[in-house]
């Protein structure tokens, strides 16, 4: 019994080993297949050979399995299988691997007789085409018989191209009909399959046409010379005329394939002696094709004979035959044809022979032609010149500018020379400038000034004193060509005494090129010359070169001219202006001067464009203009300029003339534009406020896209997200939502209800009196510092403003009831206020100073965005950025850290300013995505889903897709993702899922520059199984501290499957938990105490806070559930 009852232990256990083992192996191949398939399609030509390679590796039980993957077509989406599966059998087949070929061959085979889906079969059928060989033909033979399958198993037997598929397709067409029959008979052509003639010349009696015509085409392409009597019958039958069965053409293509002289002969006389009418002579032309393949001897005494033919079409094909048989011996031959041939004949001949190298090409041909009484030909000899020797052909141009009588002529002979001239024919093209008469000086100097000849620039210049306006025009035009630095001074000189527009046009382009070609500073001569100038207008244009401030004040100045010209010339040199410094004068023109208002208008917005501004920056100057519009088209222009600024203040600039029946359409086209993504980019608007003006906008959009551009819109607002985005929190009327500041938030929370009360309904009364709406502008007319504030309470926030302050202003803007980002007149030195606006002006241990100087002039107005997320402020100011991620201090009790929860303060001190298009946009902590458990331990997340804004570095390659953060090195953007929260001791959760060589990094304790594995810590995120990585350090792995303490290994997931990890940092202490398993728990200090692993110094071990970052190097992966336990707070 115990024997029995150990053997049946035995048996179980070999069985369930077993069990486990196939399991395994099937998993593991599943995985990999799963692997393959998620890497497809592939980016490139070498992942593409890698992933086969991958393919071929499971062998043919892999790919089986692949095969067996497949579904019909509209019951699934099985894409990336069909993909993978035609690109394995195109890569065996073009590889020269016999035993992958099979490999795929059988599975193939075996996977068409599993399957019981036509459409999968169909496809596998087709597959095999390009890895085939005879063993396929067992296979499919049947198919051929049959109506379901044959196209794609012919397909598969052409391909093998065996005479055992030849053999079988024979077979079946014996037993075929209609167009089976039609498509076994092309394939035999196709394969030039000699046993099949017989059948086929039987077939060629068929009533069909189709039937005739292929077998007349394979009949043809299998050449053998006992079907040229079939195939004469029938061209005769149709009196070698084109018809349906094309019988002339497979005839002729008959004899291209045939190796007989003597049946060639035959083919190429039957075909010149009836084949004479226009419509056939594209068959002689095949017939001269033969002949030039069989006899040459006889070949140019045929083509002489054929070129007095009056059909110049057939001539050009003749002389096509002719070219590539034309030897020195026959030039002869043709050149006597040249006398007695046609005008066109001719100049078709000299076409043919102008190539050619022998001397007695210019004797035999092109100088009779030259010397010919009809321009047609003149022209042609002329041309033919080009492609001769340069000492025959110069010589030749030369005199034929004395001799030319028509412009196609002196056309024909600057391109000849254009062609023929090089830089060390600059000299003798000039010398032949005084032996030429003026037509021949116009065509000499266009060529010079072609070939940039600046050593002839006085030369060229010296014929300005001649009689001939040709020519004077001419020099004129090649100015900007043969100007350099040294001709500055002649140039200035003939602007100042030209008088022709045409002319001073010419003048202003060369001295325009010289200042962009030179490296000297030739600003001082140019402006010199302002002065003395006769009149400004002609320098006025140039001096947009300059881009310097003496040469804008000259314009500016000019702008008063009583000239009418010189203010025109000015206000285009303004418009022309290399950089942004021009835009406020052509605002104060389109302001102020009502005679240049119009150009001046358009002149403004075009500078703004498409000047370097930020969008911000733009926005604020578009918007500037409009109240200065004097009519309903530039309202409009103004409203399309704002179109190209994709920003929500763009997007609520143009709203507001939703209302106005005149701008509407305008409006509605133009906000559409701005909220709906830009072709090929993630920059679409979200939000409540959007959406309400999207939908505003649609029904009343025009143009020829109209109807596509609404089914787009609709996707839009469809697609868009469930999200409050920006909401106002100043409705442009009244202080709705607003009230008067009371004390701060530490005194106010020790207030009783009743102080608070009896404080705040004062504070409300003060506010009254001193802020006011007008306009859209909220205003300040008090004295002294009594801020208004929000009602609503905010965290976290990203907030929009426009502000502006007068001369000696002072304010800012309190967040989270604590001062301030700082507004004030730069002017105002004597407080420090040069260093500019956005400044966190009240830290004391954090900056406090403003990166750049951002501010516009005062009286015009600035935006800014500031976001703050926890104790951390970023401030861009008119689009730049001048407060970078800084820890906002508390003001009140410098020991607490900033309130978690409070309003919203707009300062005054005692100065005129304004507010307007205040907007905020909470921003979620994600907090609701955390476990219950998780919320009571004290965790917060740190990404929401949605956006990116708790983070701070590379937004570029980090990107939020379907709720996750997904890393795509691709996009352009380079570096890291860091918390913009630094932490100390902490535990930090969050789930990944890698790619196949995956590398990634998670950052702690570490700053925001340097390498994060040395100046803080790097934990690794790595796909320990590539075979890339087989080869690495142990404390190079997944999990690894960086050089520091090696992780356990063997915990991870399988590729593309998700895995959690949790990171526990107290002091010198780390534990790191992966899917449930601790692969780190150790002291990074104890561990480095007789130094690190990788024996290289690890500064970053002594820091002991720092920001949390996902480190890019490079490769694809996914995260999301990333929250954190601070475990630094008490």
């Amino acid at each position: 019994m115990k024997k029995l009852h150990n053997s049946i232990i035995t048996i179980l256990l070999f069985f369930c080993i077993g069990t486990s083992g196939y399991s395994q192996i099937n998993r593991t191949t599943d995985t990999k297949i799963a692997d393959i398939l998620a890497q497809m399609p592939a980016k490139n030509t070498q992942q593409a050979t890698a992933l086969m390679e991958d393919v071929l590796s499971l062998k043919k039980e892999g790919v089986r399995k692949l095969c067996d993957m497949l579904i019909p077509l509209g019951s699934g989406d099985d894409s990336q299988v069909r993909y993978t599966i035609n690109s394995l059998a195109m890569y065996v087949g073009q590889k020269n691997n016999t035993s992958s070929k099979n490999t795929v061959e059988e599975a193939l085979l075996t996977s068409i007789k599993k399957t019981k889906f036509k459409e999968v079969k169909t496809f596998l059928i087709e597959r095999l085409q390009y890895c085939a060989s005879n063993a396929s033909i067992k296979n499919l033979n049947s198919n051929l018989y049959g109506n379901d399958f044959y196209k794609p198993t012919l397909a598969v037997l052409t391909n093998i191209r065996t005479n055992e598929a030849a053999q079988a397709i024979l077979a079946a067409l014996k037993e075929s009909k209609d167009q089976k029959q039609v498509a076994y008979i092309a394939a035999l052509g196709e394969l030039k399959y000699k046993p099949a003639v017989a059948t086929l010349e039987v077939l060629s009696n068929s009533k069909s046409v189709e039937t005739r015509r292929n077998v007349l085409k394979s009949l043809a392409n299998i050449a053998d010379s006992n079907s040229y009597q079939t195939l004469y019958n029938a061209a005769k039958k149709v009196n070698f005329q084109a018809e349906n069965t094309e019988a002339v053409l497979s005839f002729i293509r008959f004899g291209m394939q045939q190796n007989d002289v003597q049946i060639n002969e035959k083919i190429i006389k039957t075909l010149l002696k009836n084949c004479t009418s226009d419509s056939q002579l594209h068959f002689r032309v095949s017939g001269l094709q033969l002949l030039s393949k069989t006899n040459e001897k006889t070949l140019t005494k045929r083509l002489l004979k054929e070129f007095k033919h009056k059909n110049n079409t057939y001539l050009g094909a003749v002389l096509e035959i002719a070219s590539k048989n034309l030897t020195s011996e026959n030039l002869l031959k043709w050149s006597k044809s040249f006398k007695r041939t046609s005008l066109e004949g001719k100049v078709q001949l000299l076409s043919m022979v102008q190539k050619r190298s022998e001397t007695s090409i210019v004797s035999s041909f092109i100088d009779p032609a030259i010397k010919s009484k009809h321009e047609s030909v003149r022209v042609s000899g002329i041309k033919a010149l080009a492609y001769q020797p340069k000492k025959t052909a110069f010589p030749l141009l030369f005199d034929g500018l004395l001799k030319a009588r028509s412009s196609s002529e002196f056309l024909a002979i600057k391109g000849s020379l254009l062609r023929l001239t090089s830089s060390s024919d600059i000299a003798m093209i000039s010398n032949n400038l005084s032996k030429t008469d003026d037509a021949g000086k116009v065509v000499l100097i266009n060529v010079l000034a072609a070939k940039r000849a600046t050593s002839e620039f006085e030369l060229i210049h010296s014929l300005l004193n001649s009689k001939n306006e040709h020519v004077k025009n001419a020099v004129y035009s090649a100015l900007p060509a043969i100007s350099v630095t040294s001709h500055l001074s002649q140039l200035m000189s003939l602007l100042n005494t030209t008088h022709s527009p045409q002319h001073i046009s010419h003048i202003q382009r060369a001295i325009t090129i010289v200042l962009d070609q030179s490296k000297e500073d030739l600003s001082p001569m140019i402006l010199g010359a302002f002065n003395t100038i006769s009149k400004k207008e002609k320098l006025l244009p140039i001096l947009p070169i300059l881009k310097n401030k003496t040469a804008l004040d000259l314009v500016v100045s000019s702008l008063e001219s009583k000239n009418t010209n010189e203010k025109t010339s000015a206000l285009d040199a303004l418009s022309k202006w290399r950089d942004k410094n021009a835009i406020p004068y052509l605002f104060q023109t389109a302001s102020n001067n009502s005679e240049l208002h119009s150009k001046a208008f358009r002149f403004y917005l075009s500078q703004v464009n498409g000047s370097n501004h930020t969008s911000d920056q733009k926005l604020l100057l578009i918007k500037k203009i409009m109240p200065f519009s004097k009519n309903l088209e530039e309202k409009k222009r103004v409203i399309n300029s704002a179109r190209s600024i994709k920003t929500f203040l763009s997007l609520i600039f143009v709203s507001n003339y939703l209302d106005n029946k005149d701008l509407l359409t305008t409006a509605s086209n133009a906000a559409i534009r701005i909220a709906l993504p830009t072709p090929g980019k993630n920059d679409a608007l979200s939000g409540v406020v959007v959406r309400e003006i999207v939908t505003k906008s649609i029904n009343n959009i025009t143009g020829r896209d109209s109807q596509y551009i609404k089914i787009d819109v609709n996707e839009f607002l469809e697609k868009m997200p469930n999200v409050k985005g920006f909401e106002p929190i100043f409705n442009g009327v009244d202080l709705t939502g607003w009230e008067g500041l009371v004390k701060n938030p530490i005194a106010r929370d020790k207030m009783t209800k009743k102080q608070l009360a009896d404080a705040q309904e004062k504070a409300n009364a003060q506010m009254l009196r001193d802020w006011f709406v007008k306009e859209g502008v909220i205003g300040f007319k008090g004295e002294g510092y009594n801020n208004i504030c929000t009602i609503k309470d905010y965290g976290n926030f990203e907030m929009l403003v426009d502000w502006k302050i007068t001369n000696g202003g002072d304010s800012g803007i309190y967040l989270r009831g604590t001062p301030q980002v700082q507004i004030w007149d730069i002017a105002r030195t004597n407080v420090g206020a040069q260093v500019g606006s956005g400044g966190l002006y009240n830290n004391q241990k954090n900056k406090r100073i403003p990166l750049v100087v951002a501010d516009n002039p005062v009286n015009d107005w600035n935006t800014f965005r500031i976001k703050m997320v926890d104790d951390r402020v970023t401030v861009h100011l008119n689009g730049i950025l001048v407060t970078n991620n800084v820890v906002l201090e508390n003001y009140w009790d410098r020991k607490l850290p900033i309130f978690t929860k409070e309003a919203i303060e707009l300062q005054a001190h005692g100065e005129d300013l304004g507010f307007r298009n205040v907007y905020v946009r909470e921003i979620s902590s994600g907090d609701k995505l955390l476990s219950d458990k998780e919320k009571k331990a004290g965790f917060s997340s740190l990404f929401n889903g949605r956006d990116l804004d708790h983070w701070i570095g590379n937004k570029k390659d980090y990107l939020v897709e379907n709720n996750e953060l997904v890393v795509r090195p691709k996009q352009g953007g380079h570096g890291n993702l860091y918390t913009a929260k630094e932490y100390s001791d902490f535990n930090f959760r969050f789930e990944f899922k890698l790619t196949p060589g995956a590398n990634n990094g998670l950052g702690i304790h570490a700053p925001l520059t340097g390498d994060v594995a040395y100046v803080g810590k790097e934990l690794q995120i790595l796909d320990n199984t590539a075979s890339i990585y087989a080869n690495l350090k142990a404390y190079q792995y997944h999990g690894s501290v960086y050089g520091v303490i090696a992780s356990k290994r063997g915990f991870l997931k399988p590729v593309g499957q998700w895995n959690s990890e949790e990171v526990i940092v107290k002091g010198n202490h780390i534990k790191i938990i992966l899917n449930g398993t601790v692969i780190v728990d150790g002291n990074w200090e104890e561990a480095s105490k007789n130094g690190t692993l990788d024996q290289k110094n690890h500064p970053g071990l002594k820091r002991n806070k720092g920001h949390i970052g996902f480190l890019g190097h490079g490769s694809e992966l996914q995260f999301r559930n990333i929250r954190i336990k601070d475990l630094s707070k008490k």
